[in-house]
């Protein structure tokens, strides 16, 4: 049958054979020339499930993606724009660039992301159509303050700060970003050439897999290190979002990092399921292959349970303790004499992350070493 018929109206309402299906995998069917979409409601239910229809939010976006250039939502869409810069303040300084904004109160390193990008800039074509291009490079800096939206400034691209290296200081309403080597930087760097986005869509980070070693029977130790010319760092309790490629699409998993030691390292442990997603790729991959990650996800501020608490209990499950290991080692760091409890959930003694093959206690059984003298899980 060709047409959908649904009776109840003068006429009945038609509607053309079906056209394909949606990202989510419905399909899609065109109404009859003159019928809304209201009209279908009005059949199928009535105006009451109409009008609650209508105040659902609208979906999440797919969590594949067959653009190997963006990843997730583009920063263009769903953040806040406006010329005004919502109260931020940016000056050029002698050697670098300053931006401050008053909501921010109490600024710290984990707070502030820096990249000076590199791109490639297509200048003009010959006759031949060769395209000639410039090496230029992009600075961007992205605020997450506590409890407030993020905020990404990103300057236009320029051969002035291409193999440019920078020095990051960090105030309590402010950043300063200089480049020793460079002075007079008013035509690069100034409000002008600045866009200013709040709420932004992430933006993401290409890594090199610097080591790799396996856990226990399903779990992997990645760590990673970013582009020479980013400075990142990971809030206690966030997590980043992790591309990977499968087939001709690319999956996004979210994974809370076990640690940040440097701004160019991050580690992750990561659970593999046989039968997973996500996870058999993961597990394929070697020392030297590349890995991208999201800017920091979170906007909670959790350093108050490794300074101010005189007692912490923790509970977690699995590959739940993630969170669980960095907030330890930051408590050890700064409350060594306080009291501490976790209590961790696994299928079998095996599942535990504590010991790998070869015999050698891991991070998480010399964190248990610090609390319970020299007995080991």
């Amino acid at each position: 049958m060709n047409n959908l018929s649904v009776t109840g109206t003068n006429g009945g309402l038609f509607a053309k054979p079906t056209i394909g299906r949606s990202e989510y995998g419905r399909v899609k069917v065109a109404l009859a020339p003159g019928k809304g979409f209201m009209d279908w409601l009005r059949l199928t239910a009535n105006k009451h499930l109409a009008k609650r229809i209508t105040g659902v939010p609208p979906p999440l976006p797919p969590t594949t993606s067959d653009d190997t250039n963006k990843l997730g939502v583009p920063s263009s869409l769903g953040s806040d724009y406006f010329d005004g810069g919502f109260g931020s303040r940016v000056e050029t300084l002698e050697h670098g660039i300053s931006i401050e904004n008053d909501e921010w109160t109490g600024l710290t390193e984990q707070n502030v992301i820096v990249s000076l990008t590199p791109i490639s800039v297509k200048t003009s074509i010959n006759t031949r159509g060769e395209e000639n291009s410039e090496e230029h490079a992009r600075l961007r800096v992205l605020i997450h303050h506590f409890w407030q939206p993020a905020m990404e400034f990103e300057f236009e691209s320029t051969q002035t700060l291409t193999q440019q290296k920078y020095e990051l200081i960090v105030r309590k309403n402010g950043v300063d970003i200089r480049f020793p080597a460079l002075e007079n930087l008013e035509d690069v760097l100034n409000r002008e050439k600045c866009k200013i986005r709040r709420r932004p869509g992430s933006s993401y980070h290409s890594t090199k897999i610097i080591d790799l070693f396996r856990l226990n029977h399903d779990t992997l130790v990645f760590s990673l290190e970013l582009p020479e010319h980013t400075t990142y760092r990971i809030p206690l309790g966030y997590h980043v979002g992790v591309k990977v490629r499968k087939g001709k699409g690319n999956l996004y998993r979210p994974y809370t990092p076990i640690s940040n030691p440097t701004p160019q390292r991050i580690d992750l442990m990561i659970k593999i399921y046989p039968d997973g997603i996500c996870t058999p790729c993961l597990e394929k991959l070697q020392i030297g292959d590349d890995l991208v990650i999201s800017d920091p996800i979170g906007d909670k501020d959790f350093t108050g349970w490794v300074e101010n608490s005189s007692q912490l209990i923790l509970l977690s499950a699995g590959s739940g303790i993630t969170p669980m290991i960095d907030l330890l080692e930051r408590r050890i760091q700064k409350a060594s004499n306080s009291e501490v409890y976790m209590i961790m959930f696994n299928k079998t003694e095996e599942d535990i992350q504590t010991v790998t093959p070869d015999g050698k206690t891991w991070k998480l059984g010399e964190i248990w070493k610090t609390f319970e003298g020299d007995e080991k899980i």
